[in-house]
């Protein structure tokens, strides 16, 4: 248990350094569409339930380029039509995994992952202010 806990904070802290919640205004670009190819539940390093999201290698390459024209600005992740979460720009992520963390239930989260993997197979990620 110990063990999946450190994975969670060494997972929580690299995927997710550049997300900070924040409140979103007008759009700033195209949503970016990002194909998933896994999604799984889990725990952040805070102790919440969490979704982790793996992209593939075209996604992966797609989000980390974002940043390029938006550092700064908040963004928001969406799944189907429900933000998932809304948050600040702060750094690339290039790993290719997001952990959305949030006031989620451990049902929310599991059905959400499976929902991902299975029928959506794809998030949106949209740049909202600066």
């Amino acid at each position: 248990m110990l063990n999946a806990r450190k994975r969670a904070a060494r997972l929580f802290k690299w995927t997710t350094a550049l997300l900070v919640l924040a409140p979103a205004m007008d759009t700033l670009a195209e949503p970016l569409r990002l194909e998933v190819i896994e999604a799984r539940p889990g725990v952040s390093g805070e102790g919440k339930p969490s979704i982790t999201v793996v992209l593939s290698k075209d996604a992966r390459s797609a989000f980390a380029e974002l940043p390029h024209n938006h550092l700064g600005s908040v963004i928001e992740v969406h799944a189907g039509n429900r933000v998932l979460m809304k948050a600040v720009l702060r750094t690339t992520i290039v790993s290719g995994r997001i952990e959305i963390a949030g006031s989620f239930s451990h049902e929310e989260v599991s059905g959400l992952a499976s929902r991902l993997s299975a029928e959506i197979g794809n998030i949106e990620v949209e740049a909202v202010s600066k």
